[in-house]
C-alpha cells in the first residue's frame, strides 16, 4: 500500500490511499489534509487491516443507522418502556438533528465535544416548548451531561458490533455546581414539620402521607401497591410493582422487591383506610376516587401540594417523605445496611452516596460518647486510686484467686501466667484454694 499525490487531476487537493483491503479487494482511500497528515491516516489503515476492521466508506453505518439498530436492538429489549420514551425522545431532540447523515467512523472526539458546545448554546436559549411556539424551555449542565452518556452508550454499542473502532463520546463531562432539585439536605422534614404536614393533610391524601413517612416507598411504589401486599396481621408490606406512566411494572432492580415492617401506629390507620378505599378491579391501596389507578399529578396538586401550603412548609417534593423516613432511621442509630436494605438501593454505595453526610453526623456523636466513657474510666481509676492511698505495698500484698500476688515483681514467668503458675505450683495449694 502507498500514498500516492496525483498531480492534475480534479483531486490533485488530495491524496489517494492505495490499498488491498483483509479480504483482497483493492481499495482508494481519498483523504483531504497534508501529506503528513495522510501518512498517519495510511498508518490506521494499516491497523484495522491487521485487526479486520477495516472498512470501504460505502460500507461504513451511518449515524442514522445506528440509531435505528440502537433503539431496537437495545432500547426496545432491554431497557424498560417509561425509560425507551425517554431516551428515544432525547435522541431526536437533541443527537439525530446534529450528527444525522454522518459516517461513525468519521465521528471524532473533537466532534462530541462541539456537540457539548452547541448543546450548553441551545440550553441556554432554550428549546421550543410543544404546543407553544412562543415558549422555550432552557436546561443546563445536568441535561447536557445526560444527552452525553446517552451518547456514550449509543457509540459503545456501535463500538461492539464493530461500526466503530472507538468511542469518541468518552469525553469530560461538565461541571455541575447548581443545587440539585432533590437536594437531600433541603428536602428533608423534622420530627415537628412531619407532625404539621399530617395535622394539614386529608382525606385519602393523608394516609399515603403517613405510609410514606413511615415505610419510605417511593410514589411509584405507593401508586402500585394493592392490599394483597399488605399483612396487617403479620405487620408487614410488601414491594413487588411500581405504577408509572400508566403501566404497571416490576420492580426495576432485584433489591426493589423487599419487605418492610409496619409502624405499629400506621396498621390501625390502614385497617381504617380499607374500609372507606374505593374498590377497583386493581384492589388498589391507593386508588382514585372510583377505584382506578391514581395520576401522579393529581396525587401531587390535588393532595400533596395543598397539605404543604396548608401545613405553612418549605417547598418540598414528595420524595422528600422518603429522604425524611432514612434520616429518622439513621438519626435513631439504624446501620447503613439496614437502611441500604429497607429503601430498596442496589448497593451500598447508594445509600452512601445519597446520606452519607447524615451518617458522618453519627459518627461525631459516636466519638463524644467514646470521648466521654474514657473520661469517665479514668476519674473511676483515680477515684479507686485514691480510696487505697496509692500505696504499691497494698497492692503486692494483695492475692489473686491462683495465689500470685497482682503487682508481684519477680520475674519468673509462672507467677504472671495463671496457667504457668497453676501447673507449677498447684500441688503446693492446700484445700482452701489460697495460700496463707
Amino acid at each position: 500500500m502507498a500514498v500516492r499525490h496525483r498531480p492534475g487531476k480534479r483531486r490533485r487537493d488530495r491524496y489517494i490511499i492505495d490499498l488491498t483491503d483483509q479480504t483482497g479487494q483493492r481499495r482508494w482511500v481519498t483523504f483531504f489534509g497534508t501529506k503528513k497528515q495522510a501518512l498517519e491516516r495510511e498508518a490506521q489503515v494499516r491497523l484495522e487491516m491487521g485487526a479486520g476492521e477495516f472498512q470501504a466508506r460505502a460500507a461504513q453505518a451511518t449515524f442514522d443507522d445506528l440509531v435505528e439498530a440502537y433503539l431496537s436492538g437495545r432500547v426496545r429489549v432491554k431497557v424498560r418502556e417509561a425509560t425507551a420514551k425517554e431516551y428515544e425522545d432525547e435522541i431526536h431532540r437533541h443527537l439525530l438533528p446534529y450528527f444525522t447523515g454522518r459516517r461513525l467512523r468519521a465521528i471524532s472526539m473533537r466532534d462530541v465535544e462541539d456537540f457539548r458546545a452547541h448543546m450548553l448554546a441551545q440550553g441556554k436559549t432554550g428549546l421550543p416548548i410543544k404546543g407553544r411556539e412562543d415558549a422555550r424551555r432552557t436546561f443546563g449542565y445536568h441535561t447536557v451531561n445526560k444527552i452525553l452518556r446517552l451518547a456514550s452508550m449509543m457509540f459503545g454499542y456501535a463500538q461492539r458490533h464493530g461500526w466503530m473502532t472507538a468511542n469518541p463520546a468518552k469525553v469530560e463531562r461538565l461541571r455541575d455546581d447548581a443545587p440539585k432539585r432533590d437536594d437531600v439536605r433541603e428536602n428533608v422534614l423534622d420530627e415537628s414539620e412531619a407532625q404539621r404536614l399530617i395535622a394539614a393533610a386529608d382525606g385519602p391524601c393523608l394516609i399515603l402521607i403517613q405510609t410514606a413517612l413511615y415505610t419510605g416507598l417511593r410514589q411509584s411504589e405507593l401508586l402500585g401497591l394493592k392490599w394483597g401486599d399488605l399483612d396487617l396481621e403479620a405487620g408487614e408490606l410488601h414491594v413487588r410493582r411500581v405504577y408509572r406512566e400508566g403501566r404497571f411494572y416490576n420492580p426495576k432492580t432485584r433489591t426493589s422487591r423487599r419487605s418492610i415492617p409496619l409502624n405499629e401506629h400506621l396498621i390501625p390507620e390502614l385497617k381504617r383506610w380499607k374500609l372507606a378505599c374505593p374498590i377497583g378491579e386493581h384492589d388498589l391501596v391507593f386508588p382514585n376516587s372510583v377505584g382506578n389507578p391514581q395520576r401522579k399529578s393529581n396525587l401531587l396538586m390535588r393532595g400533596f401540594y395543598p397539605a404543604v401550603r396548608r401545613a405553612q412548609l418549605r417547598s418540598i417534593s414528595f420524595h422528600g417523605l422518603r429522604h425524611t423516613f432514612a434520616s429518622v432511621m439513621i438519626a435513631n442509630g439504624a446501620s447503613i445496611k439496614t437502611v441500604c436494605t429497607l429503601m430498596g438501593h442496589s448497593s451500598i454505595k447508594i445509600t452512601a452516596d445519597t446520606y452519607g453526610h447524615m451518617f458522618e453526623a453519627q459518627g461525631r456523636e459516636a466519638v463524644s460518647l467514646l470521648s466521654r466513657a474514657f473520661s469517665s474510666k479514668s476519674v473511676a481509676d483515680s477515684a479507686a486510686k485514691a480510696a487505697t492511698g496509692g500505696a504499691p505495698s497494698q497492692r503486692l500484698t494483695q492475692k489473686g484467686d491462683f495465689g500470685v500476688a497482682d503487682g508481684i515483681r519477680t520475674h519468673d514467668n509462672r507467677n504472671h501466667n495463671p496457667g504457668l503458675y497453676q501447673l507449677s505450683y498447684g500441688h503446693r495449694r492446700p484445700a482452701g484454694g489460697i495460700i496463707p
